[in-house]
């Protein structure tokens, strides 16, 4: 599995989804700012698609500051003139800014957990 990219920024964008190609592909757009207070802002487009486009509506909206995991993907096109490249950046997880050390948290406690309960299954075994 490619390595998750952290990018952290405020909603500009949400947009709808859309049905891409002949197989009726689903994506949504979204777009963050990077740097909202500069004289020249920044901004990326990520790709939502399977159950990232639910989320996106799961309470975000314009204006939020968020934590965004992505994966960062591309292809080269030759369609017969001047190849291209083509970037991808796919959202895997997404979670407001002031929630996102508080669900950090939480997994690492839980993992903790579990760790504990499968070390403790070890020792009441008798073989």
């Amino acid at each position: 599995m490619p390595e998750l990219t952290r990018v952290d920024g405020t909603i500009n964008r949400i947009g709808e989804t859309q049905e891409v190609g002949q197989n009726a592909f689903k994506k949504r757009e979204l777009w963050l700012c990077l740097d909202p207070d500069s004289e020249r802002p920044q901004y990326v487009c990520l790709d939502a698609t399977f159950e990232m486009i639910d989320v996106l509506d799961g309470g975000f909206s314009v204006g939020d500051a968020v934590v965004a995991h992505c994966t960062l993907g591309g292809r080269i096109w030759d369609g017969g003139q001047e190849p291209r490249c083509f970037n991808s950046l796919t959202l895997k997880k997404l979670q407001t800014l002031a929630d996102s050390d508080t669900h950090q948290d939480e997994s690492k406690s839980k993992n903790t957990e579990n760790e504990n309960a499968e070390n403790d299954l070890g020792d009441d075994l008798f073989f």
